[in-house]
């Protein structure tokens, strides 16, 4: 995205100041504007293409998006190309820096949908498979791993229709180290919840045509963490039939033990033993749907 550099057309001295304070990261000079003329953010949204926060971002001047993010934290919740934010925007790109610096404005950020495909932040990371962004979301948001994209998906659908065994990294996350880090609030992922078509995630499993060393990943966390199946209809049963005639739980673990690669579900899943009942964190095995996702 080409990013001006000259600054925007105006006959305010005060905004062409301004904008060389963010376009030069000059901290104290924005300090000293920001204080003797509070409205100036709003008068530059006004007369400026984006307003200071976007622009901010686009330069990225991490030091100039905390210090308006103080006045204005607002700025962040507006939408720009096809209804994205510039954290819809950072996260999509897995760009990791910015993230970090756009949600430490205001945690609630995490759970605006954009316009497009109505997904919150976690949900477009899972998406787009950016593992480092998906931990700074979960730290800052813990709780925005219950909602569900406007088709009733959980992060389980998204992570087994993207193939993706390393997208259940969002699962590690919720060990009770993480969860000391988040204040300790417990919170429960459904991995039985059905899509708006009344699929599970080990339905959605069952339908990979190709189960390749990381899809055998999948249904393996998915089955030891109580997956069950949603959908019965025939063409659905037919297909779990050549999944489990295909599916060799000794050929699998000679491919593990082969690559050298330990089973996350044996290594870093501990809190998989015990899944019936209501737990601090964790799983929660069961058919009912997943959190509201208003």
């Amino acid at each position: 995205m080409a990013v001006a550099t000259t600054p925007p057309p105006s006959n305010s001295f005060v905004l062409l100041s301004l904008f060389n304070a963010i376009e030069n990261e000059d901290i104290q000079t924005l300090k000293s504007l920001l204080s003797d003329n509070p409205e100036i953010l709003d008068l530059a949204a006004k007369n400026w293409p984006q307003n200071p926060l976007i622009l901010a971002w686009k330069l990225r001047k991490f030091l100039v998006i905390k210090e308006i993010g103080i006045w204005k934290p607002e700025f962040a919740v507006e939408k720009m190309q096809e209804g994205f934010t510039i954290l819809h925007l950072a996260c999509i790109k897995g760009d990791v820096d910015m993230v970090r610096a756009l949600v430490r404005l205001d945690s609630q950020l995490c759970l605006l949908k954009d316009d497009c495909h109505s997904m919150t932040l976690l949900q477009l990371v899972v998406k787009h498979d950016h593992g480092d962004v998906k931990r700074e979301i979960l730290l800052s948001c813990p709780y925005s791993i219950e909602k569900l994209t406007s088709r009733k998906e959980t992060v389980f659908h998204l992570a087994t229709i993207k193939h993706q065994s390393d997208a259940f990294e969002v699962v590690k996350l919720l060990l009770p180290e993480s969860n000391r880090e988040t204040g300790g609030h417990g919170f429960m992922i459904q991995v039985n919840s059905n899509n708006k078509k009344g699929e599970t995630a080990l339905d959605l499993y069952y339908q990979i045509p190709d189960h390749g060393l990381a899809t055998l990943e999948i249904g393996h966390l998915l089955r030891e963490a109580g997956g069950r199946e949603g959908n019965l209809t025939l063409t659905n049963l037919m297909l779990k039939l050549l999944s489990l005639n295909f599916y060799d739980f000794e050929k699998w673990l000679k491919m593990k033990l082969n690559s050298n690669v330990l089973s996350p579900s044996k290594k870093n899943l501990p809190y998989l033993k015990q899944l019936s009942g209501v737990q601090t964190v964790g799983i929660a095995s069961t058919n009912t749907a997943a959190a509201s996702n208003n």
